[in-house]
């Protein structure tokens, strides 16, 4: 057999290979993770008469917990460092960035000053 034949043979072997797959990456979206945030109190079955500090490690503890995605972690650590004011602005500016109607938790920390993610 040939040179040429041969290799006629190796590269007509390499187009019955199938091309790869893209992986499947699964998870949370970020979409996701930002619902997580705006409904961290129904989702933890955080009651709206408990103790003000309790009520923020518990939200804190949740999130560390449930938000999964790289971009919600991202997000959970920069707005841990601002007081509730902020958080809330920065939770119900990110909720409307990508398409939640609103944000119970933006909400919350507008209202009462208090509870706020944590570090």
């Amino acid at each position: 057999m040939a040179l040429g034949s041969v290799f006629l043979s190796i590269a007509g072997c390499a187009y019955d290979i199938p091309p790869p797959k893209d992986p499947d990456l699964g998870g949370q979206s970020y979409p996701e993770a930002l619902r997580a945030f705006c409904e961290v109190d129904k989702l933890a079955g955080i009651a709206g008469d408990e103790d003000i500090f309790e009520v923020g490690r518990k939200r804190t503890d949740w999130l560390r917990a449930h938000v999964e995605n790289p971009d919600g972690i991202y997000l959970r650590t920069i707005i841990s460092v601002k007081g509730p004011a902020e958080q809330a602005a920065d939770l119900r500016e990110e909720a409307k960035d990508h398409g939640l109607a609103s944000c119970a938790l933006a909400d919350n920390l507008e209202k009462t000053g208090v509870g706020g993610i944590s570090p």
